[in-house]
């Protein structure tokens, strides 16, 4: 859940005061979402 709060403010504070291009934010966010989603990709170990 931590990693979507990070994309929420993130995305926040961009819209307030963009620091780096559009496709460099969309990069950091889908890595932090595909992040989130990981362990719900992964087989269970054991």
């Amino acid at each position: 859940m931590s990693r979507l709060t990070f994309v929420r403010v993130l995305i926040v504070d961009w819209l307030e005061k963009p620091a780096c291009p559009r496709p460099v934010l969309r990069e950091v966010c889908v890595g932090a979402l595909l992040g989130a989603l990981a362990p719900l990709r992964s087989p269970m170990a054991g």
